[in-house]
């Protein structure tokens, strides 16, 4: 699989649970968005949306070591 943004973007929500997987960050982001539909509360989804996109776009803009931002463990750490 490329390692496009949006695959190192979930990448990044997989890597919560300490998974580097980012059909599993599909499955986990499918999940809250799930959650946060059935709940009515939006905003946790909208924020781990913009959170993981921020941190990754920050972290390729910084120039930071390729081989993390691949892992996505920039989304779900930030180091």
């Amino acid at each position: 699989m490329r390692d496009n943004f949006l695959v190192q973007c979930l990448r990044g929500y997989s890597q919560v649970f300490f998974i580097e997987n980012s059909l599993t960050g599909l499955f986990f982001m499918v999940a809250m968005l799930y959650a946060s539909y059935f709940s009515g509360n939006w905003l946790s989804s909208i924020g781990a949306l913009l959170g993981v996109s921020i941190s990754t776009a920050t972290a390729k803009l910084l120039n930071i070591d390729e081989t993390k931002i691949k892992a996505g463990s920039m989304a779900s750490t930030g180091f």
